[in-house]
């Protein structure tokens, strides 16, 4: 009898996901090259993008600063294709497929995945050491937020900037986001997984996508990619986002650029939210994202590139 994949339910459910990856990379819209990194979990699955040499002969030390990029949990790196092209044109970026997600990445062993945020610090150390990367700008969204803020405590000098898209925790006084997934276990309908999407990718026409040409095509295509996900059970290796304390958020040195979407799903408050980062964290800068969900960067592209490349020139 066949081992059974530790994340997938069998070879059919793989393949199936996998087709989704290739469809969605096939958006990538700027010449990429994927590698593989060694870590103490697994192989990582990295997209990178951007001509290192132009960057090594760069005048400006910011532009010679790579960029790495860590998506939401249930996605992978290509959820990224909106945001690439803005930034390979001035730094090199490197998408990671998270460990134990549902990308390209590889765990050794099906119960061998970083659990806390200091583990997820310890898998990004590796990352970097692998891709011989000394410190970078690091953008993450939801629970790549979360992931993001934590090697930022658990590293801060490996660390230039940060860029949170609507962090999973951490920051957030109250998320809803474990009450949407369980809801999706006790009652486990495509109309009712169709109903959660919906919510974290905002509004969007099922048969034809929302807007026109590529944007519309893409959301779409996440859309029906997270359906798939939910109706096929599949079993993510993830550890479960924390809020930070008090004193961990007082004690973030490196600067912070927070965007949040204003319509956000999982955050009991947003206000709240924005609040105790205010209150708490030295170097942060908030913005509210108009007309925008969970997932900003795929809503409103040309405006968090915009408020991005900003951030990491100032």
């Amino acid at each position: 009898m066949p081992k059974p994949l530790p994340i997938y339910r069998n070879e059919e459910t793989k393949s199936k996901l996998f087709s989704f990856y290739k469809k969605t990379l096939a958006t990538w819209p700027v010449p990429y090259e994927e590698i593989m990194v060694q870590t103490r979990y697994g192989d990582t699955h990295v997209i990178t993008s951007g001509t290192k040499e132009a960057l090594t002969t760069a005048s400006s030390a910011v532009a010679a600063t790579p960029v790495v990029l860590l998506h939401a949990a249930g996605t992978n790196a290509t959820m990224w294709s909106p945001n690439v092209a803005a930034l390979s044109n001035t730094y090199h970026t490197y998408a990671l497929d998270t460990i134990g997600d549902l990308g390209r990445s590889v765990l050794k062993d099906a119960n061998y995945y970083p659990k806390t945020s200091q583990e997820y610090g310890r898998w990004l150390t590796d990352v970097f050491d692998g891709l011989g990367i000394r410190q970078a700008f690091v953008i993450g969204s939801s629970m790549g937020g979360w992931i993001t803020h934590s090697f930022a405590l658990f590293a801060p000098e490996r660390i230039k900037k940060i860029v949170l898209l609507d962090p999973a925790a951490g920051i957030p006084t109250r998320t809803t986001w474990a009450r949407m997934f369980l809801l999706a276990a006790i009652f486990p309908f495509k109309s009712n997984y169709r109903r959660i999407v919906h919510k974290v990718l905002g509004n969007i026409n099922e048969e034809e996508g929302e807007g026109e040409g590529k944007e519309g095509e893409g959301k779409k295509l996440w859309f029906d990619y997270m359906v798939t996900a939910f109706a096929s059970k599949v079993k993510p290796r993830l550890g479960m986002p924390t809020k930070f304390s008090d004193q961990e958020l007082v004690n973030t040195e490196v600067p912070i650029l927070l965007l949040i979407g204003e319509e956000e799903v999982i955050y009991g408050s947003i206000d709240a939210t924005i609040e105790r980062a205010k209150k708490l964290i030295p170097h942060i800068h908030v913005e509210i994202i108009p007309n925008a969900g969970h997932l900003p960067n795929m809503d409103q592209p040309n405006l968090v590139n915009k408020m991005i490349l900003k951030f990491l020139a100032e």
